[in-house]
């Protein structure tokens, strides 16, 4: 007998000599998961999935910043990091309201939500509940929530992007009408080049005003019509729940346990059955 083969012939061995007990704790395991079963109520988990980045934006907002590589507006985040978003509190809170949840169920829901990108820009969510209607229910809630996030994160950037052109018009009007009474003595001392040139400056500070009116405008005509730039392509269906702990993988790891238990059990009954005490 070779080395390699010795200790599946001790395994063999061991099995031979103790098979009733390692099969009775076998059961045994199987029996406690059974009874973990039957103490635990059944969860489920239905699946939403949802595309994102569908949307389209003045060509004003082209000539703006971008936040690192997430678009104009930020919404465009690497693919995992929407996927920690929708599995985030702020998003489950938006949902638990729209589901009028209670206060120690919208807490736990959090813990009850998961989200994998399959794409850059669509992701499955994954919803428990404790039937297969309400964890479809929850699922599509979710999806819809993070949409409402991306709306609501869109129409605030869009309208601080309003705020501050109408700030550079605001800005550049004023700095035009403030040339006025300048022009206007220039005129009268008979400087007609000098009030030339101030007169060009005024009008450009009144184009650039307008221009930043008419960005303003584009902005906040934008932030009232932006959806979010996304939809759930598949909604959660109460026909293609799972359970989130299968009945027989359970039983499958108590039995796995038992039959571990009854071999280690049965090691330590041949090691101490050998001992001997006394001459």
């Amino acid at each position: 007998m070779n080395e390699s083969s010795a200790p599946l012939e001790s395994l063999r061995q061991l099995v031979r000599s103790y098979w009733k007990l390692i099969c009775i704790l076998g059961v045994c395991g199987v029996l406690a998961a059974g009874a973990f079963l039957l103490q635990r109520p059944p969860v489920y988990r239905a699946t939403a999935e949802i595309v994102t980045g569908t949307y389209s934006l003045p060509s004003e907002v082209g000539t703006e910043p971008a936040v690192d590589k997430a678009g104009p507006l930020g919404l465009e985040l690497p693919a995992e990091t929407q996927a920690r978003i929708i599995a985030s509190p702020s998003v489950a809170d938006i949902a638990a309201e729209s589901l009028g949840l209670g206060t120690l169920e919208a807490a736990e829901l959090p813990h009850q939500v998961s989200a994998d990108p399959t794409t850059d820009n669509t992701f499955s969510v994954r919803v428990e509940g404790p039937s297969p209607e309400e964890a479809a229910e929850r699922a599509n809630a979710v999806a819809d929530a993070y949409l409402q996030y991306r709306q609501e994160t869109g129409k605030r950037e869009l309208e601080a992007l309003a705020s501050r052109a109408n700030e550079l018009a605001n800005d550049n009007l004023a700095a035009a009408r403030a040339l006025d009474a300048p022009i206007d003595a220039e005129l009268r001392d008979g400087n007609s080049g000098y009030a030339s040139v101030m007169l060009t400056r005024r009008q450009e500070l009144e184009r650039t005003a307008a221009t930043a009116g008419a960005s303003a405008a584009a902005f906040s005509s934008a932030a009232g019509s932006f959806d979010g730039g996304g939809s759930v392509l598949r909604p959660a269906s109460s026909r293609t729940v799972t359970e989130a702990l299968p009945v027989l993988n359970v039983l499958a790891f108590g039995l796995a346990a038992g039959l571990l238990t009854g071999l280690g059990a049965a090691a330590l009954r041949r090691q101490f059955g050998n001992v001997r005490v006394g001459p």
